[in-house]
């Protein structure tokens, strides 16, 4: 399982910087955006706010992440998610600087970025609205656009192994062309 606050999982900022770096630089093949907004007005980050102290507000952020399906049957992942975000949630000065980061971010103009992108996202994603994250892969000159409609913006969690197939096989056709 992905630690729920490695790097490229905290706030979708990773998304954000993914974009802004294949726009400086021609080193990256393709790019694989994962719960990603067009811009930082398509992000609503209040159901990953809680205060890491309050046990009860970080699981209750936590399951607002995971689809009700998910939560009815997988309690072991909410509880170690909760633990990790207990110990290790970013603080309150740095959660306003990873917010900060999508202040005004707007990668456009995406018909510049060339590369092959997939988008993937949750279909009941509370952060990222999943039509965002589809215009974002439309308005990309080769995006594909992948949901998991059952899935939330935990995807990488509750659809782990199709989710890795999935960019197993992305990488494997962007590597055959």
């Amino acid at each position: 399982m992905q630690h729920p606050n490695s790097p490229s999982r905290r706030l979708r900022a990773g998304g954000a910087v993914a974009l802004a770096a294949a726009r400086r630089t021609n080193r990256a093949e393709s790019l694989t955006l994962i719960g990603t907004p067009p811009s930082g007005e398509a992000f609503d980050p209040g159901p990953l706010s809680a205060d890491p102290a309050d046990e009860a507000g970080l699981r209750a952020s936590t399951t607002r992440l995971l689809s009700t399906a998910f939560c009815e049957r997988e309690d072991a992942p909410i509880e170690q998610i909760t633990e990790w975000r207990r110990e290790e949630d970013a603080t309150p000065a740095a959660r306003e600087a990873q917010l900060a980061t999508l202040d005004g971010f707007d990668p456009e103009p995406l018909y510049e970025l060339t590369l092959p992108v997939r988008v993937i996202t949750g279909g009941a994603d509370p952060v990222v609205d999943p039509n965002a994250s589809r215009r974002l892969a439309e308005e990309l000159p080769n995006g594909e656009f992948k949901l998991y409609p059952e899935a939330s913006h935990l995807v990488t969690i509750e659809r782990s192994a199709a989710l890795n197939d999935d960019v197993l096989g992305f990488i494997q056709s962007v590597a055959d062309r």
